[in-house]
C-alpha cells in the first residue's frame, strides 16, 4: 500500500477546519490542524507535510507570513501551499502567490473543487520529486563516467557528446511528462503527422486504445473509418498550427453507446499526444436534462391547456373565468425567478398564490418564509431580517438567523409590505440587487440567494406617488403583479368554496345540519366584504354552532356591561386572569363587529396596530 500523504490545514475558524477535514479525508490522507501561523510552523517542523491548506487572516501571525517563513528555506521551495481565503480582491492573490503559494482559493469554497485542486498540486509533486530523484541517478551516473572519461582521454570528445544528447533526451522528457499531467488524461497516446501510433498509456476504459498491439499501427487499423480520419484531421491542424484542438465523438456497439473526447497536443514538430477520456456519464446526464426539459414544457402546454377546465388550483379553489387568468399568471410566475406583487383585499388568498407560485419553481425544495410586515415593531425590523450576532445588544447571548438566512435559496413573501418603512426598504433593496447585508451586531457582509414576493390591499404606485414608498424600490419589487379578485366578483365560485369548507370542518363535527335552500341563496347573494377568508369563519361557525351568521347582514348589537361582565366564582378568584379574560371578550366583540378586519378594528378601539397585533398573539384570538 502507497504511503499516504501529510496534509496541514490552517484556519482560526475550527468549523472550516472540521468540514475541509471531513470533505478531503480518504485512505491516501493523513490529515493535520493548526489554528494560527505560528501553530503551522511548529506541527510543519514536527510532521512535514506534503501539502499546506493555509488560511490568510489568523491571529498572532497570518498565512502571508507562515508562508514566507516556510518558503524561505530552499528546501521547501517545491512544497505546494494553497492559500484558502475569504479575501477575493486581486492584490490579496497577487500577495499570496509572490510569497509561494501555488493556488488560491476563495471563501466560500466548493469541496469538489478543493479536493480536485489538492490532488493535482500532491500528483504534481510527486512528479517533481521523482523527476528531481531521477535527475540525481543521472547526475551521479554522469559524474561516475566523467571520472572514467578523466582517466581515458581518447575517449573523451565521445562521452561528451553522449552527455549532451542525454541531457537533451532529459528536457525532451520533461516536457512531454508536463504535458501530461497537466491533461489528467484517461487515454494517452502519441502519433505522428501520418496517424501511425508511436506509443500507448492509461488505464482508461476506451475499448479500441488499451492494447500495447497498436504501436506502430495507423488510426484507421484501430478505429472505425470516420472516426479514424476525423482524428487524424485534427492531428494535423494541432501539428500545422500548434494549438490545442477538441473532438468529441461515440462509439456504438449492441445497441449501446459511448462518448469520448480527445484532446490534440503538439509535443514535438511532427508528433501529437491524443488524449482521451470517458464522457458517457456526462452526456447521458445532459440527455436526461434535456429530455426532462421537453417534458416539463410539454407538461406546461397541458396544463395551461387544461386549465379552463380545473376548479382548483393547489389550494385556490375557483372555476370563474378572472380565477383562470390568476392561475396563468401564477404558471408564468412560477416559471420565473422575478419578484411578483400580489394585490387583493383582505381575505382573497394572497399568502396561497405565494406559496402556489413557489411550490411549482425551481426554489420549491427550498424554504418558502411568509412574513407580515404590519405585525413587526419598527424597532425589531432590521434584528427580524437580518438576524443579529451574539451580544449585538441586551439578550442576545446568541446568534440568531434572519428571515434572509431562513430563506435562502427559497423565497421570502412579505405580507403587506407597504408596512415597512423608507429606511428599511433601502436595506432590502441592497439585498434584492444582490450587495447583501449585515447582521445587526456584525462586520462582514452576508450574501444570499432569495426570491421576494409581496402582498398589499393597497395600490403601492399610490405610495410611491405618496411618498410612503422609494421608487426605486417599487420598480425592483413590481415585475410581475398578480391581482386578486374580491369574492364579491366571482360569486360562481361560491358553491364550490362551501362544499370544500364543509367537508374541511365536517370530518371533525356530528350532526351538521343541511344547509336550507333560503340560507343558501343568502350565501350567494351576499357581498363578502371579508372575501374567502369571512366565509371560511362563517361555515366554520356554522359547523361549531349550527346557524348561520352573515355579520355584514345584521345589526350586531352594542357591547354592554352585562353582556362583557364575566362569571366570577368566589374560590377562584383570579383577578389578572379576570381583566385579561375581560379584554379578550372586549376585543372579540369588536373584532366581530368591524367583520374582523384588523386595522379597523384597532383603530376603533383606539389601540396602535402594532400593540393590537401584539395583544391578539398574546390573546390567543385568530380569525376562525
Amino acid at each position: 500500500m502507497a504511503p499516504k500523504h501529510t496534509i496541514l490545514i490552517v484556519d482560526d475558524d475550527p468549523l472550516n477546519t472540521r468540514i475541509l477535514s471531513e470533505k478531503i479525508k480518504s485512505e491516501q490522507y493523513r490529515i493535520i490542524t493548526a489554528e494560527n501561523g505560528v501553530e503551522c510552523l511548529q506541527k510543519f517542523e514536527k510532521h512535514s507535510p506534503d501539502l499546506i491548506l493555509l488560511d490568510i487572516m489568523m491571529p498572532e501571525m497570518n498565512g502571508i507570513e507562515a508562508c514566507q517563513k516556510i518558503k524561505a528555506d530552499p528546501a521547501n521551495r517545491d512544497l505546494p501551499i494553497l492559500f484558502i481565503t475569504a479575501l477575493t480582491e486581486t492584490k490579496h492573490k497577487v500577495e499570496g502567490l509572490e510569497a509561494g503559494a501555488v493556488d488560491y482559493i476563495t471563501k466560500p469554497f466548493n469541496t469538489t473543487e478543493v479536493k480536485a485542486r489538492v490532488a493535482t498540486h500532491l500528483a504534481l509533486k510527486i512528479a517533481r520529486d521523482a523527476l528531481k530523484n531521477h535527475n540525481q541517478i543521472l547526475d551521479e551516473t554522469v559524474k561516475a563516467r566523467t571520472t572514467e572519461l578523466q582517466s581515458a582521454n581518447a575517449q573523451l570528445k565521445r562521452e561528451i557528446a553522449d552527455r549532451k544528447r542525454a541531457l537533451d533526451q532529459l528536457q525532451a522528457s520533461e516536457a512531454k511528462s508536463r504535458a501530461i499531467i497537466a491533461a489528467l488524461p484517461d487515454n494517452v497516446f502519441k502519433t505522428n503527422k501520418d496517424g501511425v501510433v508511436l506509443s500507448c498509456k492509461g488505464s482508461g476504459p476506451h475499448p479500441l486504445l488499451q492494447s500495447p498491439d497498436n504501436i506502430g499501427k495507423a488510426l484507421d487499423q484501430i478505429m472505425p473509418p470516420d472516426i479514424a480520419a476525423q482524428t487524424l484531421d485534427h492531428i494535423r491542424q494541432t501539428l500545422h498550427n500548434g494549438n490545442t484542438n477538441v473532438h468529441e465523438y461515440r462509439l456504438t456497439e449492441n445497441g449501446s453507446w459511448q462518448a469520448f473526447e480527445s484532446r490534440f497536443v503538439q509535443v514535438a514538430a511532427e508528433e501529437a499526444l491524443v488524449i482521451t477520456r470517458d464522457i458517457t456519464d456526462t452526456k447521458k446526464r445532459e440527455k436526461t436534462l434535456r429530455d426532462r426539459e421537453a417534458q416539463l414544457r410539454k407538461e406546461n402546454r397541458r396544463l395551461k391547456s387544461s386549465i379552463k377546465e380545473r376548479y382548483r388550483f393547489g389550494d385556490i379553489i375557483g372555476k370563474s373565468e378572472c380565477m383562470q387568468a390568476v392561475y396563468n399568471l401564477i404558471l408564468e410566475a412560477a416559471g420565473s425567478d422575478a419578484s411578483v406583487v400580489i394585490y387583493g383585499e383582505s381575505g382573497t388568498g394572497k399568502e396561497l398564490v405565494a406559496n402556489a407560485i413557489h411550490s411549482m419553481g425551481d426554489r420549491r425544495h427550498h424554504a418558502f418564509v411568509p412574513v407580515n410586515c404590519g405585525a413587526i415593531p419598527d424597532n425589531l425590523l432590521e434584528s427580524e431580517f437580518f438576524g443579529y450576532k451574539k451580544g449585538a445588544f441586551s439578550g442576545a447571548d446568541k446568534d440568531k438567523r434572519g428571515y434572509l438566512d431562513e430563506a435562502a435559496g427559497g423565497t421570502l413573501f412579505l405580507d403587506e409590505v407597504g408596512d415597512i418603512g423608507l429606511n428599511m426598504q433601502v436595506k432590502l433593496l441592497r439585498v434584492i440587487d444582490g450587495n447583501g447585508f449585515t447582521p445587526v451586531g456584525g462586520n462582514q457582509v452576508q450574501k444570499t440567494d432569495v426570491r421576494f414576493m409581496v402582498a398589499s390591499n393597497k395600490m403601492l404606485s399610490d405610495m410611491v406617488s405618496d411618498g410612503a414608498m422609494r421608487e426605486d424600490f417599487f420598480y425592483r419589487i413590481h415585475i410581475i403583479p398578480i391581482q386578486l379578485p374580491p369574492l364579491r366578483e366571482r360569486r360562481e365560485d361560491i358553491p364550490l368554496l362551501i362544499d370544500h369548507f364543509m367537508k374541511l370542518y365536517a370530518a371533525d363535527a356530528k350532526n351538521i345540519p343541511p344547509i336550507r335552500d333560503d340560507v343558501y341563496q343568502s350565501l350567494l347573494n351576499y357581498d363578502w366584504p371579508g372575501n374567502v377568508r369571512e366565509l371560511q369563519n362563517t361555515l366554520h361557525r356554522f359547523v361549531t354552532l349550527k346557524k348561520i351568521d352573515l355579520m355584514g347582514a345584521t345589526r350586531t348589537p352594542e357591547i354592554s356591561a352585562a353582556h362583557l361582565e364575566p362569571e366570577l366564582d368566589p374560590e377562584l378568584f383570579d383577578y389578572w386572569g379576570l381583566i385579561q379574560e375581560f379584554e379578550k371578550k372586549i376585543i372579540a366583540h369588536a373584532l366581530e363587529k368591524h367583520r374582523w378586519h384588523k386595522e379597523k378594528t384597532a383603530a376603533s378601539l383606539g389601540i396602535p396596530r402594532r400593540t393590537f397585533y401584539r395583544k391578539l398573539k398574546k390573546l390567543g384570538i385568530n380569525a376562525a
